[in-house]
């Protein structure tokens, strides 16, 4: 407003209004605060609004994190004892966890057994004494995997 508005019954408005349709006000109103009022928009060309795109999820190979039995898989061993039994799991992540496959073997068969379950559950027999190295390769759905290697130490 450029020029002053002279009330002589004043209406007090003490909340925001949103007004959406035009109003036709017959009796004065008072503004405390100035009151900005937006530019109109003028659209001088056509707005094309784009069609929505469907996004396929990207597959990511599974990433072994740590294993179930709080060691450091790249630098501690674990030990175990001659006719015990361990058993085990891996911790992944991945965007479909109970859709691995895992696999597993024993680098001395001597020394000691393994075996791993549709579950992912590893069991390691110690037979005798010794070392062994236990490469794990976990698969998912896709093909992509990921692997590491368990060593174990039989007393």
């Amino acid at each position: 407003v450029s020029e002053p508005v002279v009330v002589s019954e004043p209406v007090v408005v003490s909340e925001p209004v949103v007004v959406s349709e035009p109003v036709v006000v017959s009796e004065p109103v008072v503004v405390s605060e100035p009151v900005a009022v937006p530019e109109p928009v003028v659209v001088s060309e056509p707005v094309v609004v784009p069609e929505p795109v469907e996004v396929t999820p990207i597959n990511l190979a599974p990433e072994i994190l740590s294993i179930s039995l709080g060691c450091d898989l790249t630098s501690e061993q674990i030990l175990m004892s001659r006719g015990e039994d361990v058993t085990f799991f891996l911790i992944v992540d991945d965007e479909l966890p109970n859709a691995l496959n895992y696999s597993a073997s024993s680098s001395n068969p001597d020394v000691g057994d393994v075996t791993v379950g549709d579950d992912g559950i590893f069991l390691v027999t110690g037979l005798a004494p010794g070392t062994m190295n236990i490469p794990i390769e976990v698969t998912d759905e896709h093909g992509l995997t990921d692997n590491t290697v368990v060593t174990l130490v039989v007393e």
